[in-house]
């Protein structure tokens, strides 16, 4: 896939969801869309609570798979960002795609929160705090969608659709 057209693709999957969650009665959450050219944008979800989850999107698959297999554990990319005047932490998460999914901290350990400080974004990916989805139920192929609904202990409930991203390995 080309840079231009993985970024078109990006784009629309972004416009989509913003789409969807307007459409579903979603009451006091609503997505909006960034530039293509400024985040890897998939899921862009704020409230006016302040919480916000920017450019979320699944893991690459290993070893230039275009699919993660069923049964995989896929990490979540993105950033998280508590706009907020109080501390929030993410109590959990779940996903109808996948049997579970863990919160992890840096070493990698699960954990019963991810803190959410006040002004202070927490980038989501392997190697720092992130979300796994645990024993994915189906085959996720390339630009799969996969509902992720995040508990937050100040803000709620906080509902997102995430993609299956891969990279052209050629315009590494």
């Amino acid at each position: 896939m080309t840079g231009g057209r993985r970024t078109a693709l990006r784009a629309a999957t972004g416009a989509l969801a913003a789409l969807a969650v307007a459409g579903c009665g979603a009451g006091t959450w609503g997505q909006e869309q960034e530039s293509a050219s400024t985040t890897p944008d998939v899921a862009e979800v704020d409230d006016d609570r302040g919480v916000l989850l920017r450019g979320a999107y699944l893991q690459e698959p290993p070893d230039g798979a275009r699919a993660w297999a069923e049964g995989s554990d896929v990490a979540v990319q993105g950033r998280l960002l508590n706009e907020a005047a109080a501390r929030d932490a993410v109590l959990s998460a779940s996903s109808p795609a996948a049997a579970g999914v863990d919160l992890v901290d840096p070493s990698g350990a699960v954990v019963g929160s991810l803190p959410l400080p006040p002004g202070e974004p927490v980038d989501l990916r392997p190697g720092g705090p992130t979300l796994v989805l645990r024993d994915v139920q189906r085959e996720l192929p390339e630009g799969e969608q996969v509902q992720l609904t995040l508990v937050l202990r100040e803000a709620g409930e906080l509902p997102a659709t995430l993609q299956v991203l891969i990279e052209d390995p050629a315009a590494g």
